[in-house]
């Protein structure tokens, strides 16, 4: 066989294996001939969500000051990002926030996804206090799993951390198939207050892919 010859099945060979995979915004995944690109698509689409999220209230946090009640706030994370935050609620142990956020989120994968929220007691000359976090997994959300709005406030792992109390949240979540269709029909998402991050090398980042 002629060294030209070798040549062409090398690259047909070659050829052959990249047709086993297709580029998409969140790397290489793998792709057969036997399933439709729209398959892959579709599937990976879900990766896109949009999130409507209220931070409502707090129920008996505990008290770390001496001389007086805590003035607690909230923070929301994901991948050790913020987020969002809410205001500060002074001198009670039962603060209302009624803070609202809405993002949306690329390239994430559901399981390895944590919403965390952390409650905390502003102090002036010390640094803010722990009072509490739950986390909820994403995937809960957009399958529907989350029952009620709320959570025991639990402590940090491996933390002998003081808490108590419970918080209200609201979470809503619509996968990239679902506001695919919605959007096709009208509806949209987002506005100018609308957060936008994404998720690239596993890690969470600002903007959209």
């Amino acid at each position: 066989m002629t060294e030209e010859n070798n040549d062409d099945l090398n690259n047909e060979s070659k050829s052959h294996k990249l047709s086993h995979f297709i580029q998409h915004p969140i790397g290489i995944i793998p792709f057969t001939k036997s399933t439709p690109y729209d398959h892959y698509r579709t599937k990976y689409s879900s990766l896109i969500t949009f999130l409507n999220i209220k931070i409502i209230s707090a129920f008996g946090v505990a008290n770390t000051d001496w001389m007086s009640k805590p003035d607690p706030y909230c923070i929301l994370r994901i991948d050790n990002r913020e987020l969002c935050r809410t205001s500060i609620q002074r001198n009670t142990y039962s603060p209302i926030w009624n803070h609202k956020y809405t993002c949306i989120i690329s390239g994430m994968l559901y399981d390895k996804c944590i919403l965390v929220f952390s409650v905390y007691d502003k102090d002036r000359f010390t640094k803010d206090d722990f009072l509490g976090q739950v986390e909820i997994g994403l995937d809960d959300v957009v399958k529907g799993n989350l029952t009620g709005k709320s959570f025991m406030l639990e402590s940090r792992k491996a933390r002998f951390d003081k808490v108590t109390g419970s918080i209200c949240i609201e979470i809503s979540a619509k996968s990239g198939q679902k506001m695919e269709m919605e959007q096709q029909q009208g509806g949209g998402y987002g506005g100018d207050d609308c957060d936008q991050w994404h998720f690239q090398n596993g890690k969470l980042h600002p903007g959209s892919i």
